[in-house]
């Protein structure tokens, strides 16, 4: 277990461990070479996924990964201003540099990354992502695992965002 995760008690003259319950949770970042997500585990503190777990996850996305063969995925500057859940759904609410600083191209990689790293939670089925209290078009659609497929694409009734860095209206 990583020091982090432990205390010594100093009044004691001999050294005393206290353990912390952690969880292991997969974040999702972009790998240098292929460009592909691949998933990064990490020891999360049980007291933070208590306290608020979409936003652990999400600060823990916007760190970066540990890896030095992944890149972050959320554009650098990028700050949660804050997140909601109601019915499965989690909407996060980030920073206008989210938009500002995104490359056009990389729109349906942080969405995907977003919503593997928040779907390691059993109650979360969807998301939606807002940036500066206000809904973007590409990027405010609420994506879930009923229009999440498989075959790397994410698919709802106004558009359709392939994973592969295309945007196409249907």
């Amino acid at each position: 277990i990583p020091p982090q995760y432990l205390k010594v008690n100093k009044k004691m003259k001999r050294n005393c461990f206290i353990f912390f319950y952690v969880n292991f949770k997969f974040l999702y970042f972009k790998d240098r070479i292929t460009g592909e997500l691949v998933k990064e585990s990490r020891l999360i503190d049980s007291k933070e996924l208590l306290r608020n777990p979409y936003k652990a996850l999400i600060e823990l996305l916007l760190k970066g990964p540990d890896n030095e063969n992944y890149d972050r995925i959320i554009p650098e500057g990028t700050y949660m201003i804050g997140n909601m859940y109601e019915n499965g759904c989690v909407t996060i609410n980030f920073s206008k540099e989210f938009q500002e600083n995104m490359k056009e191209s990389e729109i349906s990689k942080v969405i995907e990354s977003v919503f593997k790293t928040l779907s390691e939670l059993t109650e979360v089925t969807s998301i939606k992502i807002i940036v500066d209290n206000q809904e973007v078009d590409g990027i405010s659609e609420v994506i879930s695992n009923k229009n999440y497929q498989t075959d790397n694409k994410i698919i709802n009734n106004q558009s359709e965002i392939s994973i592969n860095n295309s945007v196409n209206t249907i």
